[in-house]
């Protein structure tokens, strides 16, 4: 019996090797046939050579097998809507019709990047496991058409230490900045530091050019906005391993005496960084920036009051003395340095937050949240403090401010506490009328803004409301039990959208709606998309909570569900998606919007062999 059970096993194995080998061998004859990649070099916009790939636009193929793509051959990439994709305008007026691509992937990894580039189409770039003798990494580049067509490829060679942080699209010249750096953690944040490179992709001519820098301190970047020549980026400085070090051991000798004297972890200094990139001079430089009490951080880089610079905005610490302002920094070319703003603030209110706009007429609008004190108009102290990477106030949110600047003059500030909002709304929560409201919302959900938004109208502002999530573990050491509160994420729970006469501040009116959702650690930045339709004065909202887009409409103040609440399917009915991550959204061009994530999917029958991990994007339109 032993002898036939080895025997069974021995022809079982054969034949499963014989298949594989023509499986691998019919594959490797595939691809050599699709690989149709010409090789050119071209000159970069400032004299640099770059080496760069151009693709045949060739027809895509349909597919209806369920495969996936892998990054590393952009040849491979698939289009799941059924229909070859050609240069011609889609015209999909159904769910059906929307066009789809997947790449391969690792589920809820960071080495893709997706940026939307209007109507020039979309990048795709991640970081290559290939390396260059001397160690540099490759960077791949893939351009697609708005049909999601191959248009063009790229390489850049960055240093071998780098990873990708931020990036910024340049509508106007048709540039494309990318932040790279190192990074380190130190348990409390994952910070910048040493080496880094902003690369200049021109989408138009698909080259590249680069400068190079170093960061003094470990930083994390919060923000980054580009103007002519000239890229801004900056964020906070974060504690060194050592001064952590240090204070756990003095806590641990004191049992929590120092820790608890000291304020805990709102006693842990941090500045804020503000760094340019030149273009012209090749180089990067560090703007100082002068902080009463060494605490603060860069909360916004964005358009300036002319299309030369740059508007900063610096959320500093306010102390028992201090009028709780806040300050705006005016930044030209090359690192020069303009006009500063102060946004002061009124007694017993502590600004919490700026985000800001420039205005056709060049004033500067700022919005942002804040704490109100106790009624006897004293002063109190804001807390902030750092958490999971980002800076927290630590205080009850009363409300939001929004304040003008002309001429380097505060006009004015108007405060609305949140018992102004929430009239005509499309939320279920209500503070006038909901059982422990109070507790909910002017507690310590923190809010994350959108850049003013200029209309007709007035200023619309979009602020997102959200908090920390953890969970509760327990574990034993060999002797003891212990509880953690281990941290999950942010669930993020309400939109408020509100309107301003920007001459005064009066608020023309308000609406909220839900946006129930939760998203890992990495997920802290802005999940509604807005596109104004000029033609008929609506604003569409637009948010991706992971299996669904849905939509409002905003029309002279009020709100109403948008014509289209889409679920994000692959187009085969085999499919199920069963786990999302990094779910997005963002405005594309026209009235389309693109969705991109990561997902992972189970073909439903399918016993072994029927799970794939893909990073997709799909082509939403917004029927009018």
């Amino acid at each position: 019996m032993k002898k036939i059970a080895l025997l069974l096993l021995c022809l079982c194995v054969t034949y499963y090797t014989v298949n594989a080998q023509k499986s691998k061998s019919k594959a490797k004859k595939t691809d050599d046939q699709e690989q149709t990649t010409d090789s050119s070099d071209e000159s970069s916009d400032d004299g640099e050579t770059v080496s760069t790939k151009k693709t045949a636009a060739k027809k895509g193929k349909a597919t209806d097998d369920g495969e996936t793509a892998s990054p590393k051959k952009a040849s491979k990439k698939k289009e799941v809507d059924g229909d070859a994709i050609d240069d011609e305008p889609t015209d999909s007026k159904s769910v059906g019709g929307l066009k789809r691509v997947e790449i391969e992937a690792k589920f809820s990894s960071d080495n893709i990047n997706l940026i939307p580039v209007g109507d020039e189409g979309m990048i795709l770039f991640y970081e290559s496991d290939e390396r260059s003798k001397d160690g540099q990494k490759k960077w791949n580049f893939v351009k697609y058409n708005t049909n999601f067509k191959e248009v063009a490829t790229g390489e850049y060679m960055a240093d071998k230490n780098v990873t990708f942080i931020k990036a910024y699209y340049d509508k106007v010249r048709k540039l494309v900045y990318i932040l790279l750096t190192n990074t380190v953690s130190t348990g409390m944040a994952t910070g910048s530091t040493k080496q880094m490179e902003i690369v200049r992709y021109n989408i138009k001519k698909n080259t590249f050019s680069s400068i190079t820098g170093t960061v003094p301190a470990p930083t994390t970047i919060t923000d980054m906005y580009a103007t002519q020549s000239t890229v801004y980026f900056g964020g906070f400085t974060n504690p060194t391993k050592n001064e952590l070090f240090g204070r756990l051991c003095l806590t641990y000798l004191t049992c929590g005496i120092y820790y608890c004297a000291v304020g805990g972890n709102s006693a842990i200094k941090f500045h804020p960084m503000l760094f340019y990139g030149d273009f012209k001079e090749k180089k990067i430089g560090l703007i100082p920036i002068a902080v009463t009490d060494n605490k603060g951080y860069i909360s916004n880089i964005s358009r300036g009051t002319d299309s030369s610079n740059v508007s900063v905005s610096i959320s500093r610490q306010a102390l028992k003395n201090d009028p709780f302002k806040q300050t705006v920094k005016i930044m030209g070319q090359g690192g020069k340095e303009g006009r500063e703003y102060e946004i002061n603030s009124k007694a017993g209110i502590g600004l919490n937050a700026v985000a800001v706009s420039a205005l056709k007429d060049k004033s500067i609008l700022a919005v942002g949240s804040y704490t109100k004190f106790n009624d006897s108009g004293k002063k109190g102290v804001t807390r902030k403090s750092l958490q999971h990477s980002r800076i927290s106030d630590g205080l009850q949110t009363t409300g939001f401010y929004i304040s003008k600047l002309v001429g380097g003059k505060q006009q004015f500030i108007r405060c609305y506490p949140f018992t102004n909002f929430f009239k005509n709304n499309d939320s279920k929560f209500n503070p006038k009328t909901a059982k422990g409201a109070a507790k909910l919302f002017i507690t310590r959900e923190d809010v994350i803004f959108h850049d003013p938004i200029e209309t007709e109208e007035g200023i619309v502002m979009i602020g997102e409301f959200f908090y920390d999530h953890y969970h509760t573990e327990t574990y034993y050491d060999g002797k003891t039990w212990h509880t953690v509160q281990v941290f999950d994420g942010y669930v993020f729970t309400n939109a408020l959208v509100a309107c301003f006469d920007p001459a005064n501040g009066d608020m023309l009116w308000n609406s909220v709606f839900d946006i129930n959702f939760y998203t890992p650690p990495y997920g802290l930045y802005p999940h509604t998309t807005v596109m104004s339709d000029e033609g008929n004065g609506k604003m569409v909202i637009v948010y991706n909570d992971g299996t669904n887009l849905k939509s409002k409409v905003l029309n002279n103040g009020k709100l109403s569900n948008g014509n289209f609440s889409v679920k994000l399917e692959t187009g085969k009915e085999t499919d199920k998606v069963v786990a999302t991550s990094r779910s997005s959204i963002e405005y594309w061009y026209d009235n389309y919007f693109i969705a991109y994530g990561y997902e992972s999917i189970k073909t439903k029958g399918k016993l072994l062999g029927g799970r794939r991990q893909v990073f997709y994007f799909n082509k939403i339109e917004y029927i009018k």
